[in-house]
């Protein structure tokens, strides 16, 4: 991959009645493909999405959806990953084991 390059995905879905929709990808990205450095910081990542679905202690989705205004989980404009991880750490994104514990900022 060059530097600079972007890669663009859009998801879209269309119901005729209410209906719970939860539209995600899954995707793997190796940054450094077989030159890794470990640092991430030099990695920067943008998406236009301005809320995201908070979880619990178990990463189950809530169905809440959360604003990502002043929270490290705002990439609407780019910046780096690897500055952006520690900033997370408060929320606990990455769980806590306890399904009556919601991960996400109030």
């Amino acid at each position: 991959m060059e530097p600079k390059s972007t890669w663009k995905i859009s998801i879209d879905a269309v119901a005729s009645a209410k209906t719970p929709i939860m539209l995600s990808g899954h995707h793997y990205w190796n940054l450094e493909a077989y030159e890794e450095s470990q640092d991430l910081n030099g990695h920067f990542a943008q998406f236009q999405a301005s809320k995201f679905v908070a979880t619990d202690g178990n990463l189950i989705p809530t169905g809440q959806l959360t604003s990502v205004a002043e929270t490290p989980m705002d990439f609407r404009k780019a910046k780096s990953i690897g500055k952006s991880i520690p900033d997370t750490a408060a929320a606990q994104f990455c769980g806590t084991g306890d399904s009556s514990s919601p991960n996400y900022f109030m």
